[in-house]
């Protein structure tokens, strides 16, 4: 990576510092421009060095990657308001900023992240969540943007009449040389996962998800819910370190088709992957989708096809499906123009399942932002269930885990009206090193509705903390 020109970033600066003198308030200025194909991953990891906050996102139905880095601004609104707060934080962002795009497109401007918890009452567990606030709007530094083999960049700094701009064009230099020289050295630690599982930790958690799941199984079958989505937790520990960029590459090569996520926060990093989209904003349009409802693939054609047509005429997961579609409706009808929904599910294949798919559309009003939207769409009913409000409180009366972002809203926005959100199916926590151990913690799933068995869905969440562990272990 070479060291970024800020030619232009100065000049866009000079402007926004005159731009805040006058409105009495900072003013993002920004600047896109392409540079040489690096490798986002890379780039990612070896800027732990230089940044506490580091994003990664890849989308792989477009090919495009997105790592963020560094810190303008983060604001952390109080949790009874998180969303209306952020949704007024990012139009004043994009309301005032002063943005030159010289890749010739248009396209390519500021972007901004955004991450939630599942349950902003839930008392933090600070062994696992310490630095991933309830809420977290994030203005960075710098984000390169990776579309096939083209790669942007865009700088931006913060301007306001208390700083001279010389001082903060000084201050993104010396940031662009701490992370070109980072990338010039970057090597990963090659020390042998020795890992320990402690029976005692993982037994006890093993038997809260079992309770849990116990106590969701009788509350459904007395008909107080059509479906309940309990989470569980599992611990590693290991005498080493963790390698994220090998685990960010097996995950990728695993799930070619899952959208993947990375966060690295104050030295612990968040890894969550999700088979679908909760949320794609292009402009005022917006695109709600739900994958509920999946069967494995087949060994061979004929299998497979059977799978699918099986899953397709499955009466227990088509209304499960329905209920996810029913709800995504409800909240955007309740929020949005011109809302459609799909008229039946289709059938989405990856290399491992088939999925139910659907979607709903509609219209951002004016002056609307994806975060209205969220605070209309959280919890979604594949993390909580259905009835969605009530099984949100029995999952915080009864499931006994601090989710954290996990199966919550997290994602990414533009100021040109895009933008994507996930809430994570699988996601692992890796905490910085203590007396020379490292720590992770992998969170998984288990549905409960009418019928289901418990060894079941140990089985399948074992699958899945099986996945991480793996990756963890390359």
């Amino acid at each position: 990576m070479e060291k970024p020109d800020v030619s232009v970033l100065r000049q866009l600066t000079e402007s926004a510092a005159r731009k805040a003198q006058s409105i009495g308030a900072e003013v993002l200025a920004s600047h896109a421009q392409d540079i040489d194909p690096i490798d986002p991953v890379e780039l990612f990891v070896a800027a732990v060095s230089v940044t506490s906050d580091r994003w990664y996102w890849r989308c792989p139905d477009s090919g495009r990657s997105i790592v963020s880095l560094g810190i303008l601004t983060g604001t952390t609104p109080p949790r009874n308001v998180r969303f209306q707060e952020s949704s007024r934080n990012f139009t004043q962002t994009a309301g005032s900023a002063t943005v030159q795009d010289d890749t010739g497109t248009d396209q390519y401007g500021p972007i901004l992240h955004a991450g939630f918890s599942f349950d902003p009452r839930y008392t933090q567990d600070r062994l696992v969540w310490q630095g991933f606030p309830s809420t977290y709007l994030l203005t960075p530094r710098m984000t390169v943007v990776c579309d096939g083999d083209r790669c942007v960049l865009i700088q931006n700094i913060l301007a306001s009449a208390a700083v001279q701009p010389d001082a903060l064009i000084t201050a993104a230099e010396e940031f662009n040389s701490s992370l070109v020289d980072a990338m010039q050295s970057l090597s990963e630690h090659n020390l042998i996962i020795d890992e320990v599982e402690p029976d005692d930790t993982n037994a006890s958690e093993l038997r809260s998800f079992v309770r849990a799941v116990t106590r969701a199984e009788s509350a459904v079958q007395r008909g107080e819910f059509d479906v309940l989505n309990i989470a569980r937790r599992r611990k590693l520990t290991t005498g080493g370190l963790y390698r994220i960029r090998r685990a960010l590459s097996y995950l990728a090569q695993g799930y070619p088709e899952d959208v993947l996520v990375a966060v690295g926060r104050h030295g612990s990093t968040f890894i969550g992957r999700s088979s679908g989209y909760l949320i794609q904003q292009d402009n005022q349009q917006i695109v709600a989708e739900t994958r509920k409802g999946l069967t494995r693939r087949g060994d061979d054609p004929d299998l497979d096809s059977a799978l699918a047509e099986q899953l397709l005429n499955t009466p227990d997961q088509v209304e499960h499906h329905e209920l996810c579609v029913d709800h995504l409706y409800e909240a955007m009808d309740s929020t949005l123009a011109n809302v459609e929904a799909s008229d039946e599910p289709e059938l989405r294949s990856t290399r491992h399942v088939h999925h139910l798919y659907s979607n709903v559309q509609g219209e951002l009003e004016e002056r609307q932002t994806v975060f209205d939207l969220l605070g209309a769409l959280h919890p979604i009913v594949e993390s909580s269930g259905m009835p969605v409000d009530e099984a949100f409180e029995f999952i915080h009366d009864r499931e006994q885990v601090d989710r954290g972002w996990f199966s919550a809203p997290m994602g990414w926005m533009d100021l040109n009206g895009n933008s994507q959100i996930i809430a994570t199916e699988s996601a692992a926590v890796v905490r910085a090193p203590v007396m020379q151990q490292q720590r992770a913690y992998i969170f998984s799933i288990g549905t409960v509705f009418s019928g289901s068995d418990p060894e079941d869905l140990i089985a399948m969440t074992d699958q899945e903390i099986n996945e991480y562990r793996i990756a963890l272990s390359q």
